[in-house]
C-alpha cells in the first residue's frame, strides 16, 4: 500500500539527471469509475493513461491500494505517516506531520464513524484536526466499497486537486498528474491571470477542468464522482473582539508562547527560519528565553541583502546556533545546471508558480539543515499586507478593485509582451474580471476585504505552492497560520493591523528587548507598537523612505525580486540561447508569440526573472506531455496489488 520514499537525495539526483519528474517523497493519485464504464484505455481517464501518470508521479511501480472501481496510489515519506485498516482501508498524511500531531493510526479510528457519510467528519475528528496548523492534508478510506475521503487544512495551503470526467473522477496531490489522466488542455485564461498577478485566483490551475480542493472541505471520491461538502468541515474559528487591542495582543502572545514550547518539546532539533523581518522575530520571541541557547536557526542571505546582518545580531544576542546560507553559490552554476534546477522547480510546483524563485529555494533547502522547521509565513494576515497606499472606505466598489489590480498587484507580473497575438490587453482584462468576481463576494469595508483577499487567495496560491512542496520533505510548523492565530488576526480592528501595530504589540508582550532592535526595513517594532507622538514620528519617517523606494521601483518597472531568482533566470536564459530547443515547447501551448520568443533567443532583447519562471512552467507542461507519451507503452502490463 503506501510506499516509503527514498528521501530528499532522490530529488537532488532527479534535478541533475535525465528523468522527467523530480519526484516528491509524498504523492497521491486516485481515480474512480462509474459502474459499468468501458473506455479507451489510453483515452481520458483510461487505465493505461492513469497508470502511466502514476508511474511518473510516484517514481516506482505503482501499487494500487483499492482495485476494482477505483485505482489508488499513495506514497508517504515515512512508514508511520500511513496506517492500513481492515478490508483494504487506509489513512495517510499527505505531508510529513510534525511531532505532536495526531498519528495516521489515530486518524483512521477517528475518521471511521464518518466513512458512511461522504463529505462529512465526525466531531472527534474535527476537533483533532482543528488543532493542526497549516499546511496539512490527508486521505482516508474505510475499505473496499467505501468512498475515499480527502481533506486539506482550513486555508487550503496544502494543495490538493480534483477533476470530474465523463464516467470517472480523480483526486491527486498533483494537478500535472491529473492533467495527464484527463488529457486536459491548458486553461489559457487562468494562465493569463497567472502572468498578470504572479499567482492563480479562485480554484484555477494551469489546466482546464483541474481545480483545487477548497480549504477545510471534505472531498469524497466514489462511483466515478467527486462530491464536496456543502460547508467546510474545518472552518476557521471565530473570535469575539476583546475589550481592547492590548488584551488581544496579550492573549495572542500567550497562545504563541504555549505553541512554541510544545513545538520544542515535540520536535527535537527544530530549526527556526530567521529573517530580518517582523514575523520570524515574533516566532523567535515566542520561544522561552531559557530554551533559546543552542537552538538551530537558518537565515537565507542574498548578497547585499539586509536579512543577514539583522539575523546575526539576533542570533548572537540569543545564543542561537546560526546558519547563514548565502545564495552566492547560485552564480557558480553553469547555464545547463541552472536550467535543470529551474525546470525541476517548475515540475515540483505543478507549473503554477515562479519557477526561478522556487528553484533558488530548492537549492537553499538542499544546502541547509534537515529536520522539522518553524517558519513565520502568514504573519502578513495580521498586518495589512495590501494596505500600503490604500485608504479606508465603507464598502467595496469596482473603482477600488480596478485601482488595486492596476497598481498594487502589478509588480508581480511577467512581461505580457510574450503573449501571442497581442495578448497583453486580453490578459489584463481577464485578471481584472476575475478580481472583480472575487471581491463581489466580500461584504463590509474596503480594508477588511483586502485582508480576506490576501488570506483566501494570495496566501494559498502564492506561499501555499512553496509550503506544499516543503511539507512533503520535512515537518513544517507555522504558528502564524494556525487556526487560533488566524482567528485573532481577523478579529483585530483594521487600525490595529495597519502599520503592523498588532503584531508589534504581540512581540513587545513576548520580549520587549527583541522589540527594540530595528527590522530589516528600518522600522523599530517598539515604535510600531506605540501610540506616542515621538514613536509615530519615527514610524512615519521610516514609512516615507520605504514608500519612496517602492514607488521608484514600481515606476521604473524594477520590482524587488525573490532572492536568487535573477541569477538563475539569467543563467537559464543563457542556456536557452545556446540550446533553443530547450524552450521550444512553449510555442506548442499556443500562449507565447513566436516572433517574441525568436527575438528573446537571438538576443535582440532580454526579459525579467518572473517571465523566465513563467516560460519554464509552460515548457515543463510540454515536456510532461512528451514524457507521458513515452510512458504509455510501458503501462499496459502493470498489475494492481490484490488483483
Amino acid at each position: 500500500m503506501p510506499q516509503r520514499a527514498s528521501g530528499a537525495g532522490d530529488i537532488a539526483d532527479d534535478m541533475t539527471g535525465d528523468r522527467f519528474i523530480p519526484r516528491l517523497p509524498v504523492a497521491f493519485l486516485a481515480v474512480s469509475y462509474s459502474p459499468g464504464r468501458v473506455a479507451d484505455p489510453a483515452g481520458p481517464g483510461g487505465e493505461q493513461r492513469v497508470r502511466a501518470a502514476a508511474a511518473l508521479l510516484t517514481g516506482a511501480p505503482p501499487v494500487a491500494a483499492d482495485p476494482g472501481d477505483r485505482l489508488t496510489w499513495v506514497r508517504t515519506a515515512r512508514p508511520g505517516d500511513a496506517a492500513a485498516g481492515p478490508g483494504g482501508g487506509f489513512t495517510a498524511w499527505l505531508v510529513q506531520p510534525p511531532g505532536g500531531t495526531v498519528t495516521a493510526g489515530e486518524l483512521s479510528t477517528l475518521l471511521a464513524p464518518a466513512a458512511g457519510r461522504p463529505a462529512a467528519l465526525s466531531a472527534a475528528a474535527a476537533r483533532a484536526l482543528g488543532r493542526c496548523g497549516a499546511p496539512f492534508a490527508l486521505v482516508s478510506c474505510a475499505g473496499r466499497g467505501h468512498p475515499l475521503l480527502a481533506l486539506t487544512d482550513p486555508l487550503g495551503i496544502r494543495q490538493l486537486y480534483w477533476h470530474q470526467g465523463q464516467g470517472w473522477a480523480a483526486l491527486s496531490t498533483s494537478s500535472l498528474a491529473l492533467s495527464w489522466c484527463a488529457q486536459a488542455a491548458l486553461d489559457h485564461e487562468a494562465l493569463a491571470v497567472r502572468a498578470v498577478l504572479g499567482f492563480h485566483l479562485r480554484s484555477d490551475t494551469p489546466f482546464a477542468g483541474i481545480r483545487t480542493v477548497p480549504g477545510g472541505t471534505v472531498c469524497a471520491l466514489s462511483g466515478g464522482t467527486v462530491r464536496m461538502g456543502n460547508t467546510a468541515a474545518l472552518p476557521l474559528p471565530e473570535l469575539e473582539v476583546p475589550a481592547s487591542l492590548p488584551d488581544l495582543a496579550r492573549s495572542t502572545a500567550r497562545l504563541l508562547r504555549a505553541e512554541a514550547t510544545a513545538a520544542l518539546d515535540d520536535n527535537p532539533g527544530l530549526v527556526l527560519q530567521l529573517s530580518g523581518g517582523l514575523d520570524s522575530r515574533v516566532e523567535l520571541a515566542a520561544i522561552p528565553p531559557a530554551q533559546r541557547a543552542g537552538l538551530r536557526a537558518l537565515t537565507l542571505h542574498p548578497p547585499g541583502g539586509p536579512d543577514g546582518p539583522v539575523a546575526r545580531r539576533l542570533a548572537a544576542g540569543c545564543g542561537l546556533d546560526h546558519q547563514v546560507l548565502s545564495l552566492e553559490g547560485l552564480a557558480s552554476l553553469s547555464p545547463a545546471e541552472a536550467w535543470r534546477l529551474v525546470r525541476a522547480a517548475a515540475i515540483r510546483h505543478d507549473c503554477a508558480g515562479d519557477a526561478a524563485a522556487h528553484a533558488a529555494l530548492d537549492w537553499a533547502d538542499r544546502h541547509s539543515w534537515p529536520g522539522a522547521r518553524i517558519h513565520g509565513t502568514g504573519g502578513e494576515i495580521a498586518r495589512g499586507f495590501y494596505y500600503r497606499g490604500q485608504r479606508q472606505h465603507a464598502e467595496v466598489t469596482p473603482e477600488l478593485v480596478d485601482r488595486l489590480a492596476g497598481w498594487r498587484l502589478g509588480p508581480d507580473a511577467a512581461d505580457l509582451g510574450c503573449l501571442a497575438n497581442g495578448g497583453a490587453a486580453w490578459a489584463q482584462e481577464c485578471a481584472r474580471a476575475q478580481i472583480r468576481e472575487v471581491f463581489r463576494g466580500y461584504r463590509g469595508d474596503w480594508l477588511s476585504a483586502l485582508d480576506e483577499f490576501y488570506l483566501r487567495h494570495r496566501v494559498p496560491r502564492w506561499a501555499g505552492l512553496r509550503l506544499t512542496v516543503a511539507a512533503t520533505e520535512r515537518p513544517l510548523l507555522g504558528p502564524l497560520m494556525g487556526p487560533e492565530f488566524v482567528a485573532r488576526a481577523r478579529a483585530c480592528p483594521v487600525e490595529g493591523r495597519r502599520n503592523s501595530r498588532f503584531l508589534a504589540m504581540v512581540l513587545m508582550e513576548l520580549d520587549a528587548g527583541l522589540g527594540r532592535i530595528p527590522l530589516d526595513t528600518g522600522y523599530v517594532p517598539a515604535d510600531l507598537a506605540s501610540a506616542r507622538p515621538a514613536a509615530r514620528g519615527r514610524r512615519r519617517a521610516a514609512e516615507v523612505r520605504l514608500l519612496a523606494g517602492w514607488t521608484r521601483r514600481r515606476l521604473a518597472g524594477a520590482p524587488r525580486l525573490p532572492a536568487g531568482s535573477a541569477v538563475l533566470a539569467e543563467a537559464t536564459l543563457a542556456q536557452w540561447r545556446r540550446q533553443p530547443g530547450d524552450v521550444g515547447g512553449v510555442l506548442r501551448t499556443g500562449l507565447i508569440g513566436e516572433r517574441w520568443l525568436a527575438g528573446l533567443l537571438d538576443g535582440r532583447y532580454g526579459t525579467d526573472a518572473r517571465t523566465v519562471g513563467f516560460l519554464a512552467g509552460l515548457q515543463a507542461v510540454a515536456d510532461g506531455a512528451d514524457a507521458l507519451r513515452a510512458e504509455l507503452p510501458r503501462s499496459t502490463g502493470l498489475t494492481p496489488a490484490g488483483a
